[in-house]
């Protein structure tokens, strides 16, 4: 960064403006950068849930069943 030089001069509503407008156009850009690498995050997070959940519940399911036989009299 340069080194800041202390003027006089008065700041108008129109610099702020124009200096808002800019930062809001690249954190526009840089939001939509980001937004793919977060859907695809959000989609392997729910799948891994998803399988975490199947296996947890599949193991459970290993130890705690009950063979009933039926037989007829």
């Amino acid at each position: 960064m340069a080194a800041l030089e202390l003027t006089q001069e008065r700041v108008t509503p129109d610099q702020i403006r124009a200096k808002l407008h800019e930062i809001d156009g690249t954190v526009q850009t840089t939001a939509q950068a980001a937004a793919p690498i977060g859907v695809s995050a959000g989609v392997v997070a729910i799948i891994l849930m998803v399988l975490l959940a199947y296996f947890l519940g599949r193991s459970r399911s290993r130890k705690r069943h009950t063979y009933v036989e039926i037989r007829r009299l």
